[in-house]
């Protein structure tokens, strides 16, 4: 009997040893899991930092991610399609910069903007600039900027739509604002497509008269910002 009830004390003994044994690994393997999450952690914090400390030193645009100027290329070449497009965009807003920097041109006569969300490029272009006074022929120092509007259209493949603006003041003579609005629009829109070729069917002309003023005609500065053409390529299809 007293050899039974010993072989029954080393029993539970052993069985103690084996559940302590469970139960010291399984809290090394919570500790070692708790340890490469937070190298982890760290990992990703040491990442932002240096994205945030190089970008407030001006390495970087935004002071977020080493990633951030690249995933906004990507961003905008997804948008804009076409091999190159974004290239000739850049070309073209420089041109856009050497226009403004011209002597008595104001930063309004000319200006190129690209929605983010449409993929839509629009394009301002003051009468003043593109026309001498009384003249149906574009102005020579217009031409780089408009090959380089050709060419974005050409390689995003979108729609152009090109539109004719006017003040309100009446003309004289028999012609209106409607037909000088459409005109003018026509004008650019030939040298657009003699530039080109822009896709079939892929070019339109409008002309809107005096009925979408960029700003008020009560004054001469006024009247001159709103006589223009604007250009919109339709580089992505909304859906």
């Amino acid at each position: 009997m007293a050899k039974k009830k010993k072989a029954e004390a080393d029993d539970g003994g052993g069985d103690g040893f084996m559940m302590m044994f469970v139960t010291l690994s399984l809290i090394l393997l919570a500790f070692f899991i708790l340890l490469n999450s937070m190298a982890v952690i760290d990992s990703n914090r040491k990442r932002v930092a240096l994205g945030s400390l190089l970008g407030s030193f001006g390495l970087l645009p935004g002071a977020s991610s080493t990633d951030s100027s690249r995933d906004v290329k990507m961003n905008a070449e997804g948008i804009i399609g076409g091999e190159g497009t974004l290239e000739v965009f850049d070309e073209a807003k420089k041109e856009v910069s050497r226009l403004q920097a011209m002597p008595d041109v104001s930063e309004g006569d000319a200006k190129i903007s690209l929605n983010e969300t449409t993929g839509e490029i629009n394009v301002i272009l003051a009468d003043r600039l593109l026309f001498h006074a009384g003249a149906a022929v574009i102005s020579v120092m217009l031409f780089p900027l408009l090959e380089k509007i050709a060419e974005i259209a050409k390689r995003s493949g979108g729609e152009v739509k090109v539109t004719g603006h006017t003040d309100d003041r009446p003309l004289r003579g028999k012609q209106s604002n409607w037909q000088l609005s459409i005109e003018r629009g026509t004008i650019v829109a030939r040298h657009l497509e003699s530039i080109g070729p822009l896709a079939f069917g892929k070019i339109y002309v409008s002309g809107a008269s005096h009925y979408q003023p960029r700003t008020s005609n009560d004054t001469e500065e006024g009247r001159a910002k709103n006589r223009r053409v604007e250009v919109l390529i339709k580089t992505k299809a909304v859906e």
